[in-house]
């Protein structure tokens, strides 16, 4: 990381992206929350996340959170980054349902569909789990390429 994760959070209007309860102002603080080494926390933050960006549907926040989440993933706990492949296939999920994307689901998806190198070497090392879990993402990824 060339700049800190607060720094760069800091850089995007996150006012003007939409969760399922509002604004997306709080997004920050819950990846800032994902980051720390209190697990408790960070899973509190990462249910908290997926509330907001893709329970029951996607919303428009994904889009700047997605990267912030795939970063992460390389830095967190193997508990925290089961949370977060929970999210990424949340996301990845809703989006295949979406048949005219917005340009910010397009976006996602994009970011999503880049992410697989990443997530074939999460699925080739770590815990069982996470490589069950890359696993999942990967296929609904592959198997919807044309979605996009």
């Amino acid at each position: 990381m060339s700049q800190a994760l607060w720094m760069r959070l800091r850089e995007i209007a996150w006012s003007e992206y939409k969760t399922s309860t509002g604004n997306a102002e709080r997004i920050p603080r819950l990846l800032q929350d994902i980051s720390s080494r209190k697990i408790s926390r960070a899973i509190k933050a990462s249910h908290m996340l997926w509330k907001s960006i893709c329970s029951g549907d996607i919303h428009p926040a994904a889009e700047p959170t997605v990267p912030f989440l795939l970063e992460l993933s390389q830095l967190v706990t193997a508990e925290v980054k089961l949370e977060i492949l929970d999210i990424l296939k949340s996301c990845t999920a809703s989006l295949i349902t979406i048949k005219d994307k917005q340009p910010w689901q397009e976006q996602t998806w994009t970011l999503l569909s880049k992410a697989l190198p990443q997530l074939r070497g999460m699925r080739n090392g770590g815990s069982e789990d996470i490589r069950v879990s890359a696993e999942s993402v990967i296929e609904l990824l592959e198997a919807n390429a044309d979605v996009n």
